[in-house]
């Protein structure tokens, strides 16, 4: 009987040391690259804050990467929202799918991203969800000349969607996360390409099957959305709720990155430079 309980007691204090031990991983994990500013990385072609100048209905938004993407106010005003996340400060940008509400920059210039190697990620937080409908997030896509990439979601049923993405000319290829989402719940999102797969992050967490792809992206004749993607010229797909922190990298980005940036902001402190 006494070596029983020493046993148990074997067992139980060797659990809590592998608690422990994973707890400390984790926190080793998650602050390995902390506090850094990834606008300044040389293979950041494109990095918005999402605040709009502050102004009362938005404004253009600053490409913050240096590489001049400015995006312009397309069809109507998109207000400003402080509702963006908890760890953050700053302020997000509110898009209403029935407002047809979109930013954007001509084709050409940093974004056309081409190659084996694409990332993509963004803060969002969705307000309707109708089974059926696509909402993009951010995209380089036009029907008539061609599609580049995008990352967006597929509305699965009422108030429930799948985040899903479009890498090269083979749109009707879509990755999508392995399970169905709420409308109106926060999150961290990005799509990683590195030439042999593809996969889409949640929370800093992996989220989707690594799908095989090893097609490079063309370059294409389109512009490139936040908050839309085009066909035949006129926008489509709007997207319904906040978007904030859109950064995209002609390079794969590590898991290791991807939760830094979740946790950090793409600046490296927290959307402070919002």
């Amino acid at each position: 009987m006494r070596n029983l309980f020493l046993f148990i007691a074997i067992l139980f204090f060797s659990s809590l040391a592998s608690a422990g031990f994973l707890q400390m991983q984790e926190q080793i994990i998650m602050s390995q690259n902390a506090g850094v500013d990834y606008t300044a990385d040389a293979n950041c072609m494109g990095a918005w804050y999402m605040n709009g100048g502050l102004s009362a209905n938005g404004d253009d938004e600053t490409d913050r990467s240096g590489e001049g993407g400015t995006l312009t106010e397309t069809v109507g005003d998109i207000p400003n929202s402080a509702d963006v996340s908890a760890t953050y400060s700053g302020t997000s940008r509110d898009f209403e799918y029935t407002e047809s509400e979109y930013l954007t920059h001509a084709d050409g210039g940093s974004t056309d991203i081409t190659g084996t190697a694409l990332s993509i990620v963004a803060w969002i937080k969705t307000e309707t969800i109708s089974n059926t409908v696509r909402y993009a997030i951010v995209s380089k896509n036009d029907v008539t000349t061609g599609y580049q990439y995008m990352l967006f979601l597929d509305g699965t049923a009422a108030g429930k969607y799948k985040i899903g993405a479009w890498i090269g000319a083979t749109p009707n290829t879509t990755y999508s996360t392995t399970t169905d989402y709420a409308q109106g719940t926060e999150q961290f999102i990005a799509v990683v390409y590195n030439g042999t797969d593809v996969r889409i992050y949640v929370d800093g967490i992996l989220a989707s099957d690594a799908d095989a792809y090893t097609t490079a992206i063309a370059d294409k004749a389109c512009a490139f959305l936040i908050g839309a993607s085009l066909n035949d010229s006129s926008a489509l797909y709007y997207f319904d709720g906040l978007i904030d922190e859109v950064a995209v990298f002609d390079r794969e980005l590590t898991a290791t990155e991807v939760l830094d940036i979740k946790n950090n902001g793409i600046s490296g402190d927290k959307g402070g430079s919002d």
